[in-house]
């Protein structure tokens, strides 16, 4: 610091001596002298540096407090949100009550799974239900898995990136597909994937959705700024074979499983909601209460 104040001195006293020859001194000498001398104030300009303010100890004991207190802050953010993924990790209710049967789809007997621990810490689940449905009538088979866990580990794991790691293509989709839940809806995404030739391989669909503070969507990445507020959240997916030319836009099964599974959920989350499909105005998973 110094050697600069030197070189920064001896380049106005240069100035000062080529331009100050014979008459008045020019404006660069005047505030030279200025600041050597602190009693001094000069007309038109700037009062002269105090030695407390030109201390470099004075910046650095501000710099100090400022890192504390921000360092103090943040401390205290991330104790209230560890306290909160916590609160989070038991879900409100075992997945595995909710219902063997829904409307006219029934699970198979010991058709269902377990996820590995390792797996299922990996996908950031506490809970979880697989279960293998059947219509009925016309005998069409969906597989189901429900998620609970925390928001961001979650929704991290999409079929976009889980199927192409199985060896599964991508043929269909991603494309947006909304389900009736009471009067709102349900928005999930559907896609089709092919492992195999394309003309014999396995077809599976997969539609998926994740269900966060009453509501449900599948662009999680469009909300991951308030999963650290709100940790907790559900994740639906299910999956299907589908045979070569099947229109999947029209009676989808997919779809109709949906429709009944997704009202049984909601009916152990929120009665009002499983009702009319609209969320409370409050924070619906903080509300809830485990059912006796």
């Amino acid at each position: 610091m110094s050697r600069s104040r030197s070189k920064s001195a001896k380049r106005q006293l240069s100035f000062v001596d080529r331009s100050g020859r014979g008459g008045q001194p020019p404006m660069a000498a005047i505030v030279s002298k200025a600041s050597s001398t602190s009693s001094v104030d000069v007309p038109g300009m700037p009062p002269a540096l105090t030695g407390a303010s030109r201390s470099p100890w004075l910046w650095m004991a501000v710099a100090v407090v400022f890192l504390a207190v921000s360092g103090g802050a943040r401390a205290w953010q991330d104790a209230r949100f560890s306290a909160a993924s916590r609160g989070a990790s038991a879900a409100p209710f075992p997945l595995k009550s909710l219902p063997a049967s829904v409307g006219p789809w029934h699970a198979l007997a010991g058709t269902e799974q377990t996820l590995d621990p390792r797996v299922a810490r990996i996908a950031g689940c506490s809970d979880h239900v697989i279960r293998t449905y059947v219509h009925e009538a016309t005998g069409v088979q969906v597989t189901a898995m429900v998620l609970y866990g925390n928001a961001e580990a979650v929704s991290g794991h999409t079929p976009e990136v889980c199927y192409p790691s199985a060896g599964y293509g991508l043929l269909e989709g991603p494309i947006r597909r909304d389900v009736p839940l009471g009067e709102s809806k349900a928005s999930f995404r559907s896609s089709l994937f092919a492992r195999g030739k394309e003309d014999s391989g396995d077809r599976e669909e997969v539609y998926y959705a994740f269900r966060h503070e009453g509501q449900w969507f599948a662009d999680a990445e469009n909300h991951w700024k308030v999963f650290r507020h709100r940790p907790s959240m559900y994740k639906v997916q299910t999956q299907r074979q589908v045979v070569h030319g099947e229109r999947r836009d029209l009676d989808n099964p997919s779809e109709a499983f949906l429709r009944a599974l997704l009202p049984a959920i909601e009916g152990r989350l929120n009665p009002v909601t499983a009702r009319t499909g609209i969320a409370p105005l409050s924070g619906a998973t903080a509300d809830l209460k485990r059912p006796a």
